[in-house]
């Protein structure tokens, strides 16, 4: 993605809106930490990536979708975890054969990923052909494509690998690393703290602000 495309207002302001989301909901139920943190990385991507709104709920089942592709992901990364990681021969017997549920599991994958890639490009494609959309990075992409030296087409299908891509455990679990860091040290914590009022006087930083 084009480096400008972070520089919109609007974008920022989704952003900053999500995460005003994320610490009130740290605020009024700390326990739950960790699914505060993946819930606002969904709907964060979500929103930048396809305007793609927490406020109306989930009817797409998007973050269920990205999810389950994100679990099937793990699972097949596991080493050991099929036979036919060791014995390759496996490969070609056929799908009902004893022992190749694998077979099975990897098409049910591959329809996780194909629904990933599809059903979130495709809602953007939809809401720009009603007029009615948000505003977020493939948005932008699609009204301008001159933007991309690659034909619509191939752009499209680079889009989808991109924005399946930013599903993943890396931001969750760095959300959940830096609780964690707070916790332990709380004095880096009274630090921090210490220089964000300096910064802020007693209201939410924008991103903007100290650049």
């Amino acid at each position: 993605m084009d480096p400008r495309a972070c520089e919109s207002r609007e974008l920022r302001d989704l952003q900053e809106r999500e995460n005003l989301k994320l610490l009130s909901k740290l605020l009024s139920d700390p326990g739950n930490f960790s699914k505060h943190a993946r819930e606002c990385t969904s709907s964060t991507i979500l929103l930048l990536m396809y305007g793609y709104p927490s406020r109306i709920g989930d009817p797409l089942h998007l973050v269920k979708i990205a999810e389950d592709a994100m679990l099937g992901f793990a699972r097949a990364s596991e080493p050991g975890r099929w036979w036919v990681d060791s014995f390759t021969m496996l490969k070609h017997v056929p799908p009902w054969f004893p022992g190749a549920s694998f077979q099975r599991t990897a098409k049910s994958m591959r329809r996780d990923l194909d629904e990933l890639y599809d059903v979130p490009f495709n809602f953007v494609k939809t809401e720009m052909k009603k007029g009615i959309f948000e505003q977020s990075f493939l948005s932008q992409y699609l009204e301008e494509p001159s933007l991309t030296n690659n034909p619509l087409d191939d752009f499209g299908e680079l889009a989808k690998a991109a924005g399946a891509s930013l599903y993943s455990e890396t931001t969750p679990s760095a959300l959940t690393s830096f609780i964690l860091a707070m916790v332990l040290h709380p004095q880096v914590q009274e630090k921090a703290q210490s220089e964000i009022d300096a910064l802020a006087l007693g209201r939410f930083p924008m991103i903007t602000e100290g650049r």
